[in-house]
């Protein structure tokens, strides 16, 4: 919808109800110096259609809830009795591309207690009528009242098509992702892929969960499974967490990268220090490279400790341990004829056990001990004088007795023994044939020490070349016209830098590492797993399985090349506008390259004709870069028409620029959008620079309005008085 007419009663500094902007097709201009109420009238808009307007203090838009009867102007206000109302409202009118009309109107008001007193409304009210012949239809229906506030302006291009100049930094801050993924989904149907990816994930995961559970099924051995299970599992967490840490090492170092530019974006003699930052890169590459060497070097070291028996270095074993083996032979055969020695008393003492007797413990050992201290037997009540034969024969009662008892703990007591021989044997004998190897790691790890030292000295001649490089650019910033103050001041924090990515550089090495060996031993457990299964898995889910994880291989490829490709198309778009708005300046542009930072996220990058960057470009231009890019997210949605169907307006985005550069920024707006309204003060006192645009504009200029703020000198301290002169232009 195209906006006919905005209309603001009591509004901030524009006090009455006669205050009234038309508005046609093409660029649509109001022009006022500072403090003239330009901002307000962006906030009126902003006002109508979200409830909110920017605040000042927070720097951020407001509720009405929160700001209150500050939207109220502050002559209203005091011109206002006690117990009346001070109201203020805001009326848009828009145009739909049938024709169809409608009346958007958002009133508030505030009871006045006392001098400065008030009681306000708990909120503001909104009114959308639906014009017609006759009288104008009120829409009660909230979901209509909500398509009608979508048409004029959709939330999803609305951060890209409305917005004040201090506001382009953070839409266009790619420095964070979210920026970015955000521009991309307006720009696309990107999130139809990420949907894609999400379904192949979830399939591919289910998938691999009815894998395992077939494979458990299949394993014979469980416990050995459930072993690798656990260890499968703590390899994914190893994993996750590692890849967790590479994205905020990535981010960390995108950031401080950016800095590191920013930096040396500073310095004048900006050109040789790229060219050194160029033969830096390449040095680093190296360094990175013979590091990465010497790291998988020292880790094969010692690896080599088992897998080619270094720990074994200087060990002479076969003489100690076949002494100790012999020693272990004899006290087995001593061990041996001492059980033979007694088995053989066992076996007497059962013989003398089978004799005929009475059963043990019969009778009780209490009564033989009673018939030997009396000397009589008790069973036939004959006398047994002690040492004679009858009492010989009761005591013999109770050895037979106690030997029993010994006899059933000997066996009670008595344990198998563990026999070794075979593997001490195996021992000795593999001792034996480990004796020429061990002869041979001393100059085995002669030699590969010889290689680690070989490596670590080139990449020490490397480090120094790149010290020598960085000391270059420490030099060339010294000898700049900074003042000295501050040239320390950028030196320092150039090697705070530095030496913070130096140190990220390292420990993505290190997270990259513990990556790698999660992913091997990964794979070396799910190797491990199979070599389990006893059964056939089904065929039918072995082919599910590998066309699944065919299925999301696709699916994050092709959601890759798609959004390469929008960011082509962003970067194309964006070439287009920063050529038409630098068409009337004659310094050197460049033009705008997308680059890939190490986090994923794009940064816009001024490049010359060889990929070069261009350093020292005025702040004039990177605004022109953003605004560029700004306007290419919504001239390059070729799915929407979203520039000839919704009013592009923005507050103050030319207060930075030349001449030549308000000039190009109006022409482009005007050629990409059918409808823009700008608020801007570079034409206020620039009457040349005002007849320059509407000449060179024509037809495409609909209307200019000059705004002045109303009061007199002597009531300047406060607003009571505050009005706003509207004065439309004619042209």
């Amino acid at each position: 919808m195209f906006i006919k007419s905005i209309q603001l009663e009591n509004f901030q500094c524009y006090y009455g109800d006669n205050n009234l902007f038309e508005f046609k097709e093409g660029l649509n201009l109001i022009i006022g110096d500072n403090g003239a109420g330009k901002s307000k009238l962006y906030d009126a808009f902003h006002w109508v259609l979200y409830d909110e307007v920017f605040d000042s203090a927070s720097r951020k838009f407001e509720k009405t809830t929160k700001v209150q009867n500050q939207l109220i102007s502050d002559q209203a206000k005091d011109l206002c009795e006690i117990d009346d109302y001070a109201k203020t409202s805001v009326t848009l009118i828009v145009e739909g591309s049938q024709g169809k009309e409608y009346v958007l109107e958002r009133t508030y008001k505030s009871k006045k207690k006392g001098v400065n007193a008030w009681h306000d409304d708990e909120k503001s009210e909104l009114s959308i009528f639906k014009k017609s012949v006759l009288v104008p239809k009120l829409l009660s229906d909230k979901e209509e009242k909500e398509r009608v506030l979508r048409r004029i302006m959709p939330d999803g291009i609305k951060d890209y098509m409305w917005f004040q100049g201090e506001q382009v930094d953070s839409l266009i801050d790619f420095k964070d992702n979210n920026s970015l993924t955000k521009a991309i989904n307006v720009l696309s149907d990107i999130k139809e892929f990420d949907t894609y990816k999400d379904i192949a994930e979830l399939a591919e995961s289910a998938v691999f969960k009815e894998f395992k559970r077939n494979e458990k099924t299949l394993s014979e051995e469980s416990e050995k499974y459930e072993d690798l299970e656990k260890r499968r599992t703590f390899q994914e967490e190893e994993l996750r967490r590692a890849n967790i840490e590479l994205n905020i090492a990535n981010e960390n170092m995108t950031r401080a990268e950016e800095k590191e530019q920013e930096i040396i974006g500073k310095i004048e003699d900006a050109g040789k220090i790229n060219t050194l930052q160029e033969r830096i890169k390449s040095v680093e590459q190296t360094v990175t490279r013979l590091g990465n060497s010497l790291d998988r070097k020292l880790l094969s070291f010692n690896k080599n400790l088992f897998t080619q028996k270094w720990l074994l270095l200087g060990l002479d074993w076969t003489s100690s341990f076949g002494e100790k083996y012999n020693n272990y032979q004899r006290k087995k055969i001593e061990r041996r004829a001492m059980a033979q020695a007694k088995l053989n008393a066992e076996r007497d003492l059962e013989e003398q056990l089978a004799k005929p007797r009475l059963p043990i413990n019969v009778p009780a050992p209490t009564y033989v001990k009673q018939m030997l201290d009396e000397e009589r037997c008790l069973v036939c009540d004959r006398e047994a004088p002690k040492n004679s034969a009858p009492w010989e024969k009761i005591s013999e009662l109770l050895a037979v007795e106690q030997a029993t008892k010994t006899k059933q703990l000997t066996v009670v007591s008595e344990k198998p023994n563990n026999d070794f021989d075979n593997d001490f044997n195996k021992l000795y004998h593999n001792g034996l044939g480990l004796q020429q190897t061990i002869g041979n790691i001393e100059n085995m790890i002669d030699e590969y020490r010889s290689a680690i030292k070989e490596l670590e000295n080139e990449r020490a001649l490397e480090s120094r070349n790149l010290e020598d490089l960085r000391q270059e650019v420490r030099t060339l910033v010294e000898h700049t016209n900074i003042d000295e103050l501050k040239s320390a001041s950028i030196i320092v924090e150039f090697d705070m830098y530095r030496k913070k990515i130096q140190q990220l550089v390292l420990e993505k090495e290190r997270i990259e590492q513990r990556i790698k060996r999660a992913k091997d031993a990964l794979s070396n457990i799910e190797a491990d797993t199979a070599k389990l299964v006893r059964g056939k898995m089904p065929q039918t889910l072995i082919d599910k399985r590998r066309l699944l994880k065919d299925f999301k291989t696709i699916a994050d490829s092709t959601r890759e090349r798609v959004y390469n490709r929008l960011i082509g198309q962003l970067e194309t778009e964006a070439n287009k506008h920063y050529i038409s708005m630098t068409a009337e300046n004659k310094a050197v542009r460049g033009s705008i390259k997308l680059v890939k930072q190490n986090n994923g996220t794009y940064m816009p990058q001024n490049l010359d004709n060889n990929g070069n960057k261009l350093s020292s470009i005025n702040d004039s231009n990177i605004i022109l870069i953003k605004l560029a890019v700004i306007m290419a997210i919504i001239s390059a949605k070729k799915s929407s028409a979203a520039p000839d169907l919704y009013t592009f307006i923005t507050d103050a985005p030319t207060s930075k620029f030349s001449e030549n550069y308000a000039i190009g920024f109006c022409k482009t707006v005007a050629t990409v959008y059918s409808q823009s309204i700008i608020m801007s003060k570079d034409f206020y006192y620039n009457t040349d620079l005002r007849k320059r645009l509407i000449d060179e504009l024509g037809d495409q200029l609909g209307s200019m309005y000059v705004i002045e703020p109303s009061v007199s000198e002597t009531e300047r301290t406060n607003r009571n008085t505050l009005s706003v002169h509207i004065q439309r232009e004619k042209f």
